[in-house]
């Protein structure tokens, strides 16, 4: 599935050194901490965040698939494409929910992850709009 939902809101600030886990000028940390917040527990008990070198990952589960919300920012760049940091006033914030079924999961146990990941993706779409601190610029 893997869509994306982009947006603006100044309630997400990257954190200092945050990106010394990520890549440089790669944030996300405190959309994935918010995120992880609003999460139900009872449907994602041993939800986690986690750091990627693309920004932050919020682990919802791990079987029998992984499902997950990724976070983080766009990168911008200057006239000659070298990444610079970004104004904090005009963050792209970008979010997508991605499900990863093994391989032989896949082949053998036939595990179908979109009922999942379209659950999770309407959620996560639902409190992002109904938010009036996040303003949305695309949801595809």
């Amino acid at each position: 599935m893997l869509t994306s939902i982009e947006f603006r809101s100044a309630k997400f600030q990257p954190q200092q050194n945050e990106d010394s886990e990520t890549n440089p000028y790669r944030y996300g940390k405190a959309l994935a901490v918010w995120i992880l917040e609003k999460l139900p527990t009872s449907k994602y008990p041993d939800a986690q965040v986690s750091a990627e070198d693309w920004g932050w990952l919020v682990l919802c589960q791990r079987e029998p698939f992984t499902l997950s919300i990724g976070c983080g920012n766009q990168e911008q760049t200057d006239d000659e494409g070298n990444w610079i940091p970004p104004d904090p006033n005009a963050i792209v914030w970008e979010c997508f929910v991605d499900a990863k079924v093994p391989f032989f999961k896949r082949v053998f146990s036939k595990i179908d992850s979109d009922p999942a990941e379209k659950e999770l993706d309407a959620w996560l779409r639902g409190i992002l709009q109904s938010d009036t601190e996040i303003h949305l610029l695309k949801a595809d």
